[in-house]
């Protein structure tokens, strides 16, 4: 058994390990710039990671660096083809040749410009070819992200997006329409919080010009009442050969409950 086979969540287990430590007590600005340990095993363990999940909710990190963290050079894993992460900053200090599945939850939205510019940075210096993108956060609606970013993500098969509203759907669904965007997207999965009215034409548009090249439609809903209006909305768009999947789901997204946990919704 190779090494990769043996410790694929090695970095989840510490990092784990780490969050939990609740009661550690809180640390000076002046004190140390990051966890002895943490920092020690980042940069000695590079080639046995495959699968990693990044969740920032230790108290003594938040107190040192606020929201992120800072890293004084780039990590550079190989090898790692799953990645989790809590915030997008992460991505700023990571090099990531082989990812091809990457989650991010649910960050701040106050300066969504400098969360395009980190996303397509490290689209353009990782040159990972991604199959798989769960975005749990308000850039994937961004117009710079959506023309530029995902324009650089031609392999992408599954994508996962959640968290939007009534003026933000078009955006992306409009996007999507076009095969010139994602050209080998087959599996789309949404989260939507309830069945708003401006959903029906992107909505419609999208799967009248994409659906027969997509293999499976998930879409989860916040309401019961809205899995029967969609389910009879999509009855007459529904190309054969489509898996269209409606249920319902709690909108109440808690990081904590998807860390470690890379599959779609």
């Amino acid at each position: 058994m190779s090494v990769e086979e043996r410790r694929p969540n090695a970095f989840l287990d510490f990092l784990r390990a780490v969050e939990v430590e609740r009661n550690y007590p809180k640390m000076s600005e002046e004190s140390s710039s990051k966890p002895p340990a943490f920092e020690k095993w980042l940069y000695i363990t590079p080639m046995i990671l495959v699968n990693c999940g990044f969740l920032i909710i230790s108290p003594i990190w938040r107190h040192v660096y606020g929201p992120n963290i800072v890293f004084a050079h780039y990590i550079h894993l190989p090898n790692l083809r799953r990645l989790f992460v809590s915030s997008s900053h992460l991505l700023s200090y990571l090099h990531l040749p082989s990812l091809d599945d990457l989650m991010i939850c649910a960050g701040n939205a106050s300066d969504m410009d400098g969360v395009v510019l980190m996303m397509n940075e490290f689209v353009h210096h990782s040159r990972c070819t991604l199959t798989s993108l769960a975005i749990h956060n308000a850039v994937i609606f961004h117009q710079v992200f959506i023309k530029d970013c995902l324009l650089l993500m031609d392999s992408l098969v599954s994508l996962d997006i959640s968290r939007f509203w009534d003026e933000e759907v078009g955006v992306l669904f409009d996007a999507l329409a076009s095969i010139k965007l994602l050209p080998n997207l087959r599996h789309l999965s949404l989260w939507i919080p309830y069945a708003m009215c401006s959903l029906w034409d992107p909505l419609t548009a999208l799967i009248s010009s994409r659906g027969r090249y997509f293999r499976s439609i998930r879409i989860s809903c916040g309401l019961s009442g809205d899995v029967d209006r969609i389910n009879e909305h999509l009855a007459l768009l529904r190309p054969p050969g489509l898996s269209v999947v409606v249920s319902m789901k709690d909108m109440n997204y808690d990081a904590i409950s998807c860390f470690g946990k890379f599959e779609c919704a």
